[in-house]
């Protein structure tokens, strides 16, 4: 099976963002876990402000959101927490990995 793979390529996750991760950071400084508290425009550049108190300049900006993964159990609305065979869709992909622990069988 390749349940946990991504159509129509049939790759997984990280077979298809680590390469555009690289791509990014051989031209551009790549910033994890940081926020960005003020962005100040200055002609053609951009001085950026950042949480951990430092200051960037540059050409350009490029801000991206993450996120937590859904856990049913806090959608109260939705009552996921009376069913206990309703998992996450993130929980189903580590399941059917083959590298997991599970070796790809969900149990």
């Amino acid at each position: 099976h390749g349940f946990h793979l991504l159509a129509p390529r049939l790759e997984t996750y990280e077979d298809v963002i680590q390469p555009l991760i690289n791509s990014a950071r051989s031209k551009a400084k790549v910033l994890e876990h940081t926020e960005a508290i003020d962005i100040e425009r200055k002609d053609t550049k951009f001085n950026v402000k950042l949480s951990d108190g430092k200051t960037l300049t540059a050409e350009a900006v490029v801000l991206t959101s993450g996120f937590e993964p859904l856990q049913p159990e806090t959608l109260l609305e939705y009552k996921a927490y009376l069913y206990p065979d309703v998992i996450p869709s993130w929980k189903l992909e580590e399941m059917l990995n083959p590298n997991s622990p599970t070796n790809g069988i969900a149990t």
